[in-house]
């Protein structure tokens, strides 16, 4: 949700699912599942940039959220709990809507992320 033209909030929720191979243990899966619910907020500082083109919409910013892990394995170990996230991203707008977006975070869950935006 826009609370300015370059000020955005708004809820995320994701799963992720990790599976573990381990040669030789074919009898048992190794897995991790996560499942977070968050509140994230971004500045969108491309407009500061005159060079740039109106497509690309360059952020940053913050999440908080709170995450809940299930793990399988012989052994187990509660990672459950709130996290904190800075996040960092680029998005191209193909037309008026749609866009394809990279984002980076890190923290909690360091990754990359790779995908479409909708903008309504």
């Amino acid at each position: 949700f826009g609370v300015s033209d370059k000020i955005t909030i708004g809820p995320r929720v994701s799963y992720r699912r990790y599976n573990y191979g381990y040669y030789g243990l074919t009898s048992r899966d190794y897995h991790s599942s996560i499942f977070n619910i968050s509140f994230r907020g971004d500045y969108h500082y491309g407009a500061h940039i005159p060079a740039l083109p109106d497509q690309l919409d360059l952020y940053g910013g913050l999440s908080l959220g709170y995450s809940v892990w299930s793990d399988k394995y012989d052994w187990y170990k509660s990672r459950d709990g709130l996290y904190l996230t800075l996040q960092a991203g680029a998005r191209w707008y193909f037309n008026n809507n749609w866009g394809a977006n990279a984002e980076v975070s890190t923290g909690s869950f360091t990754g990359l992320e790779i995908g479409l935006s909708y903008r309504f």
